[in-house]
């Protein structure tokens, strides 16, 4: 998890690699100002179909459900 990480003006968004999967907060605000946290998840690690995104109300709270193997859901927040 980052917080106040980089972000491009030019693509409006964190880097992203194909490597990672990149989670932003579903709600940003219309000035096109940058999110200040995101979620970071390694594809070989955690398959991107193991992660649901979470939507709230808060630029600055990234949030993720992710279900493992063995089928336990887990809960990571970035504030």
């Amino acid at each position: 998890m980052l917080q106040e990480q980089y972000w491009s003006t030019y693509t409006k968004s964190s880097p992203m690699h194909y490597s990672w999967t990149l989670i932003e907060p579903a709600t940003l605000d219309d000035d096109d100002s940058p999110p200040r946290s995101v979620i970071y998840t390694n594809n070989k690690l955690i398959p991107p179909s193991h992660i649901t995104p979470l939507a709230l109300p808060f630029k600055d709270v990234s949030a993720v459900s992710l279900v493992t193997d063995n089928a336990k859901t887990s809960l990571f927040i970035n504030v």
